[in-house]
C-alpha cells in the first residue's frame, strides 16, 4: 500500500534535494518513494508559484498574515453574535476556526474564516481584493471540499474590496451548485461610515463596535489612510477600556 504524506511532509521533503542539496536517489531510498510520486510534488509546487511569489498589494495589505492569531481574535469577537454586521442572518455563533483545504497553495493576506453557529450552521467567510472570475472558481473547490465537513450545511459569504466584481455570481457543475453570498464593500464610504461609527460610540451605543472590524476594506482603491485612521481611533478607544474584548490590538495591524 503506498505510504500517503501529509503536505507538510512533502515539502521537508522537497527542502532536502533544493535546500539541504541531498541527491534525489537518496531522497527515494530514504524515504520509500519512487522518481515519479517526487517529480509530481515538484510540478505540483512550481505550477502554484505564482501564487506564492504574488506581489501583495501596498495599501494597507502588505502583512503577513498569522491565522492562528486572527482567528482566535475572531473567535473572541464574534462568541454569541451573530453576523447582522454583514447582513446575514445567523443564530449566535459559538465556534471560530479557518479553513485552507491544505493540498492547495495559496497566497497570504486574505480573510479565510468559518463561524458555526448554534444550529449547525458553517459561514465560510473570504475576502477578495479585486476579485476576478479565477477567484470565484478557487473559492468554489474550497466549498465543496468544505460541505463534506460541515456535513452540507455550510454557506459562503465573499467580502468584495477594491476594484468592483462585475463576473459571474454563480457555479453549477454535476455535483452541485455554488452560489455564494456577495457583500461588495467598494461602493461603500469608509470614512462617512467612520464618523457616524464615532457619533453612535460617543451616546453609548457599543453594538457599532464590531463594525471596525471590517471597515478597513471599505472604498473603491486606495485603503491606507482609512485603515490607518480606523487603526487610530481604535488605539484611543483601547486606552478608554472601550474596546473589542481581544487579547493585542496589534493584531488589528496585522490583520489589516
Amino acid at each position: 500500500m503506498q505510504q500517503k504524506f501529509s503536505p507538510a511532509k512533502k515539502a521537508e521533503i522537497l527542502k532536502e534535494h533544493f535546500i539541504k542539496q541531498i541527491p534525489i536517489r537518496n531522497i527515494l531510498e530514504k524515504h520509500n518513494i519512487s522518481r515519479a510520486m517526487f517529480d509530481g510534488w515538484v510540478r505540483n509546487v512550481f505550477n502554484h508559484s505564482e501564487l506564492v511569489l504574488k506581489k501583495v498589494p501596498s495599501d494597507a495589505m502588505s502583512y503577513q498574515l498569522n491565522y492562528d492569531a486572527v482567528t482566535t481574535w475572531f473567535a473572541n469577537i464574534f462568541k454569541d453574535k451573530t453576523l447582522d454586521v454583514l447582513g446575514i442572518s445567523t443564530a449566535p455563533i459559538i465556534n471560530v476556526c479557518s479553513y485552507k483545504p491544505v493540498d492547495i497553495m495559496i497566497s497570504s493576506g486574505m480573510v479565510d474564516i468559518v463561524m458555526e453557529d448554534m444550529d449547525g450552521n458553517a459561514y465560510h467567510i473570504e475576502e477578495q481584493r479585486n476579485m476576478t472570475e479565477a477567484d470565484l472558481c478557487r473559492f468554489s473547490v474550497y466549498h465543496f471540499s468544505a460541505a463534506r465537513d460541515w456535513n452540507y450545511k455550510i454557506h459562503d459569504t465573499i467580502l468584495i474590496s477594491g476594484a468592483p466584481y462585475n463576473g459571474i455570481r454563480e457555479i453549477k457543475t454535476p455535483h452541485g451548485t455554488y452560489s455564494p453570498i456577495f457583500v461588495d464593500f467598494t461602493q461603500k464610504d469608509g470614512f462617512k461610515r467612520l464618523a457616524e461609527i464615532k457619533t453612535a460610540i460617543e451616546q453609548g451605543d457599543t453594538s457599532v463596535l464590531i463594525e471596525l472590524i471590517f471597515l478597513p476594506l471599505y472604498g473603491k482603491i486606495n485603503h491606507k489612510e482609512l485603515a490607518e485612521a480606523v487603526l487610530s481611533y481604535e488605539l484611543e478607544l483601547y486606552k478608554a477600556k472601550k474596546m473589542l474584548k481581544q487579547r493585542h490590538l496589534q493584531e488589528t495591524s496585522n490583520h489589516w
